[in-house]
């Protein structure tokens, strides 16, 4: 026999399959045996043939097929055989019984990203983020305890969002699942106030925009003190610019924005542009500067 018999190790319901070939040799016939006892072309067993090769399928091996195998080559000059041993496993492909959540986070923070896989070891884990692997590191950590696998990613940045994919894989099979990361960077202002001007009881209404909405409020606030929603105010959020309309009047000197993230702007007092108190035309420019914050329901 020119191949010589290698053990075998297959899954359940995985094919074996087992290779003989001879040198040239007229009239060759092949036998194959298990344990002794000759095995024939069936439903169990798929037998094929030719001048100086044959080869045994198991097409769905269990465990009771496990054992020694042997295949026969005679003629009329004489015969060899050569015997391997199967073994069969009752082992499985990776399988998620827990898959990662989605998450939502800020710029700054820590994020976590946990699954549980069942399987037959050894189970390899791969982490991707939008298709590109990832390697441990000061900024990844990657652990496990048992069949538990984590991703763990510190001191979070807007490059961080991302589709993030685990694969579980052994010599068995494979498993995947995907999650998002969605990272909340603080708000800047893109639009700031801008001066006006309004005759004397007239409305005004004040605005400015920021590049961020997600999970942020903010208040209004004039001589240091928040303004409540009235009916001499009209204080709206939506598209991202903030809106502030009211009735103009001599008793308002000061007005500013507040929000949670430190960002230095100016407030606006009302200065008359002529001395004298019952001058038509109050002019609106900065003055001093202020910090404004940006208030966030989850403060980095």
């Amino acid at each position: 026999l020119t191949t010589p018999g290698y053990p075998l190790e297959v899954a359940v319901n995985h094919v074996a399959k087992f290779t003989c070939e001879v040198e040239m040799a007229p009239n060759v016939k092949f036998q194959w045996y298990k344990a002794g006892r000759e095995i024939y072309d069936g439903d169990k067993y798929t037998i094929r043939s030719s001048n100086y090769l044959s080869t045994l399928e198991i097409p769905r091996p269990q465990v009771v097929d496990c054992g020694e195998y042997s295949c026969k080559a005679s003629n009329q000059h004489g015969s060899v055989s050569s015997t391997a041993v199967l073994t069969v496993t009752e082992a499985f492909p990776p399988t998620f019984l827990t898959r990662p959540e989605p998450i939502t986070t800020f710029v700054g923070k820590s994020a976590k990203f946990l699954c549980t896989v069942s399987g037959t070891p050894v189970i390899d884990i791969t982490w991707q983020k939008d298709g590109t692997t990832i390697s441990p590191s000061d900024h990844h950590k990657i652990s496990k305890v048992e069949n538990k696998h984590v991703l763990e990613i510190s001191l979070l940045t807007a490059s961080d969002r991302g589709v993030y994919t685990c694969k579980a894989s052994n010599k068995f099979g494979a498993d995947i699942c995907q999650t998002e990361m969605v990272i909340i960077d603080k708000p800047h202002f893109i639009k700031e106030l801008q001066s006006v001007q309004s005759a004397v009881n007239k409305k005004i209404r004040l605005e400015c925009q920021v590049d961020e909405d997600r999970k942020v409020t903010v208040g209004w606030t004039k001589d240091g003190n928040k303004i409540p929603p009235g009916k001499d105010y009209k204080i709206y959020f939506e598209d991202k610019i903030l809106y502030f309309v009211l009735a103009l009047g001599s008793n308002l000197s000061k007005l500013f924005i507040s929000a949670f993230f430190s960002f230095s702007l100016f407030f606006f007092p009302f200065l008359p542009l002529s001395s004298s108190p019952s001058s038509p035309f109050y002019h609106l420019f900065p003055s001093l500067p202020f910090s404004s914050h940006f208030q966030n329901h989850h403060p980095l």
